[in-house]
């Protein structure tokens, strides 16, 4: 019974914890402005998401360019990564790659360059009528019994964290089976 009311306690405090970080999104200032190192951010997350990735009997991989460079807040840029690699080893079947990709990129639009990261994993996936749901508050699929731990806040902290630093994200079904997350943000421009 102790142990039940625990892990209830901890579900309640993440639960709490999210509400604030999402609230705080809304009424903060401009975010920092500073240049992040995307390259180096993306190891340095995957590296303190090893142990999480070993128990759930998965890897993660980054192949990324270096020097990717940014300018924003280094701890919503965190969160927001940390939030759709946990998903991603949330959801991955065990035995799998979380595979994150980073690379620059020019707008198919304009000239302006991008940092573009992919993060795929090897999860049930998502319907195609949810991919653009899923980054709405609250909104959770059911996948397996995995979503009763979920907030259904961390991919609507993600979005709102990219809108506050000009960038953009996207889901889709990856061959093969899986989910990928498509996350674009301005490159700094360091001429």
């Amino acid at each position: 019974e102790q142990q039940r009311i625990d892990k209830e306690i901890r579900r309640m405090n993440r639960v709490i914890g999210e509400m604030l970080h999402y609230s705080n999104l809304d009424t903060a200032q401009q975010p920092k402005k500073r240049l992040v190192r995307i390259d180096r951010l993306l190891q340095e997350i995957a590296g303190d998401e090893e142990l999480e990735a070993a128990a759930h009997h998965c890897t993660l991989s980054v192949q990324s360019e270096s020097g990717l460079t940014v300018v924003g807040d280094p701890e919503l840029l965190r969160s927001c990564f940390e939030n759709v690699i946990r998903n991603s080893i949330r959801y991955t079947r065990e035995d799998s790659t979380v595979e994150i990709t980073a690379r620059e990129a020019t707008g198919e639009s304009d000239d302006a360059r991008h940092i573009v990261v992919n993060i795929a994993d090897r999860g049930p996936g998502v319907a195609p009528e949810h991919l653009d749901k899923i980054f709405e508050p609250w909104f959770r699929v059911a996948s397996g019994g995995h979503h009763k731990d979920s907030t259904g806040l961390g991919l609507a902290i993600v979005k709102r964290v990219l809108k506050l630093h000009d960038g953009q994200v996207q889901a889709s079904q990856r061959s093969g089976g899986g989910l990928q997350i498509h996350i674009s943000l301005p490159a700094a421009d360091m001429s």
